[in-house]
């Protein structure tokens, strides 16, 4: 199948399998963001660091959110440590899903549903329509996980399995006992992966002071 930004799959995983809605968590926002920058980081665009960017290369993005990264990295490009992770999450998450799940809408793979909360809020309801298409991304994020260090995993699908532990999706990803090793992976690669790592702790600090961005 094809591969997607890492948004949209990580929003394609977010459908509830039984109804196909997607459900976002709280605070999802802040996944959108670090997935954003890692589809940066697998296109090259951007090189990480520990908790930093330490280089960025314009080479242009094909959406608004990573345009908006880059542009911001230009603008620090001056400063001698270069953009912190964490900061860069938190600037990027303001409904950074928007953009992504209109592209799912426009691929086919979503439909969308205007509907009114309390009978007068207006909002949009998002229905995955093709759990092939989920059950795909699964199985990549399953296998990624459970290769070996050392082995030849998918960059791009290694960045997902981080994102998906950082949003603590992974029982919904990988349910069941038979989900057990997998989701055990998964929190392993969120804390070696910096960016993964960046979202966990932003959303800790969400947590913590009751905060939702």
């Amino acid at each position: 199948m094809a591969r997607r930004p890492l948004p949209e799959e990580l929003l394609l995983l977010c459908a509830d399998p039984r109804t196909g809605r997607i459900r976002q968590p709280l605070n999802f926002h802040r996944v959108i963001a670090g997935a954003v920058l890692a589809e940066l980081l697998v296109r090259g665009a951007i090189t990480v660091e520990k908790r930093h960017i330490t280089g960025f290369q314009p080479l242009g993005a094909s959406d608004p959110a990573g345009a908006a990264v880059l542009a911001r990295l230009s603008d620090s490009g001056k400063r001698r440590r270069g953009a912190g992770l964490d900061a860069t999450v938190r600037r990027t998450s303001f409904k950074a899903a928007d953009g992504y799940l209109d592209s799912l809408v426009t691929q086919g793979l979503v439909t969308v549903e205007s509907r009114r909360l309390l009978g007068f809020l207006p909002y949009r309801r998002f229905v995955s329509t093709s759990p092939e298409t989920v059950r795909e991304i699964g199985a990549r994020v399953r296998a990624a996980a459970l290769t070996p260090p050392g082995g030849a995993a998918d960059a791009r699908d290694r960045q997902l399995a981080g994102l998906i532990a950082a949003g603590r999706l992974e029982r919904r990803v990988l349910p069941g006992p038979e989900g057990a090793p997998a989701r055990r992976a998964v929190r392993v690669l969120m804390r070696e992966l910096p960016i993964a790592a960046a979202v966990r702790r932003v959303l800790n600090s969400d947590s913590a002071d009751g905060s939702s961005g």
